[in-house]
């Protein structure tokens, strides 16, 4: 299993497992067979998770959902999104948050990736829930970063789907696709 899969799978693990560790054992979640880079941002993980721990309440402290698989028949896409968490349940507020393991953090494209996982989710969800913060939290770089989605950025991630699924239907799309990618996305 792939680095970033195995984090991905430390984290929704955390969440679904949190109540029966308290939070002075958090520590002893991290696997032992995990490389030591993997524990480092397993810690940098549970840090941030501390911090946000000691500011919220426990209700708003445990996520919507983690690794939700959304499946649009009206886009014609899938995938899972990360963590969805809880801004104002009242409201019915979320925020979508993705994690990156990679060495670089590119904020346009992170952007964009959100607000399009924003369409995907309000698709499947039927306009349940009013997604207004997006977030990308990398372990690796220990580094978190929050945005609050605007239409903009809807707008944007609308028109590059709709140019993009134009350019596959009209078979004008220049694919670089190998079979797993195929496998995955579909659509090529």
């Amino acid at each position: 299993m792939a680095v970033g899969s195995r984090i991905h799978e430390y984290f929704e693990n955390f969440f679904k497992y949190i109540e029966e560790f308290p939070r002075s054992m958090w520590q002893e979640t991290i696997p032992a067979e995990f490389a030591p880079n993997e524990k480092q941002m397993c810690m940098n993980f549970l840090c941030r998770e501390d911090e946000r721990y000691e500011t919220l309440t426990y209700d708003y402290f445990i996520p919507y959902s983690t690794e939700l698989w959304c499946q649009s028949e009206n886009l014609m896409v899938r995938g899972y999104i990360d963590r969805i968490d809880w801004i104002d349940k009242d409201e019915n507020e979320l925020m979508i948050v993705e994690y990156k393991t990679g060495n670089s953090f590119k904020d346009v494209q992170l952007r964009q990736e959100l607000a399009f996982y924003s369409i995907m989710l309000n698709d499947v969800t039927e306009n349940q829930f009013d997604i207004t913060h997006t977030a990308c939290f990398n372990p690796k770089l220990n580094m978190y970063v929050e945005w609050e989605l605007k239409n903009r950025d809807i707008v944007n991630a609308t028109k590059k789907w709709d140019k993009l699924k134009t350019a596959i239907d009209t078979l004008t799309f220049n694919s670089k696709c190998d079979s797993f990618k195929i496998d995955i996305c579909g659509r090529c």
